[in-house]
């Protein structure tokens, strides 16, 4: 078995004695307990493990388990033990029953994947609306996908977004059903979202801000917006006067 070591002040450490006493708990045991409950709570969130089963909940779940077990054989072993944790009533072993969901997907990640997704349409229309006097390539404002290492979350809601709910569909097209990206694109598409935020993100784009755009996905300055240009100009006009 293997063995950790860790600091801890005087003051819990008197603390956790007392409460190990008063369990009945050697302070090992406790500490054991406590960790295997953090682990619980990381891979399932804080109610993780913390269930209960009537015993009617456990008779519905164990027959259905046992009804898995003869319909799916390549699954059959796993139903069986799911099986066996319920009806021998296993209650720190319920949490291995839920190892089929996800934890929430937090909704800061769903709104940012949505503002993505949002900005490149709007680069690929106003792309369109020039009508091919644009400076930059449809190739620039190809939307790239995500990482399925580093950005699995934002690849996962994607991927129902754009699939489960039909939405932004014309941006699949160049990246085919995986909708993966070879490299991790969320720094990217942080920049070109303070761009596109920067010169107006409710109206058709000029080719002058759809060039600041890619210019930030490209990790370079943005480039001037029309209003700067002619402010430019007017200075170097009157400074040749």
């Amino acid at each position: 078995m293997a063995t950790v070591s860790f600091r801890i002040s005087d003051e819990l450490k008197r603390e956790l004695d007392e409460l190990s006493a008063e369990k009945g708990y050697h302070l090992s045991k406790l500490f054991r307990k406590a960790i295997e409950d953090l682990r619980d709570a990381m891979r399932h969130g804080p109610d993780g493990g913390a269930f209960d089963l009537s015993l009617k909940d456990r008779l519905i779940l164990a027959n259905q388990y046992r009804i898995l077990e003869m319909l799916d054989e390549k699954q059959s072993g796993r139903h069986a033990v799911h099986r066996e944790i319920l009806t021998t009533a296993m209650e720190t072993h319920y949490v291995t029953l839920l190892d089929d969901f996800s934890n929430d997907l937090n909704l800061d990640i769903s709104h940012e994947v949505m503002d993505i997704l949002a900005m490149f349409t709007r680069l690929r229309l106003s792309f369109e609306h020039l009508d091919g006097a644009s400076a930059v390539s449809a190739q620039d404002i190809e939307f790239s996908g995500f990482h399925p290492q580093f950005e699995s979350e934002m690849l996962g809601f994607a991927r129902f977004y754009m699939k489960k709910l039909g939405r932004h569909r014309w941006l699949s097209e160049t990246l085919g059903e995986g909708l993966e990206s070879g490299a991790p694109m969320l720094d990217i598409y942080r920049r070109m979202l303070a761009a596109w935020q920067s010169v107006g993100m409710s109206k058709v784009l000029t080719d002058a801000e759809i060039v600041q755009i890619v210019a930030a996905r490209a990790g370079h300055p943005g480039a001037p917006s029309v209003s700067e240009s002619e402010s430019d100009s007017e200075s170097n006009a009157s400074i040749q006067h």
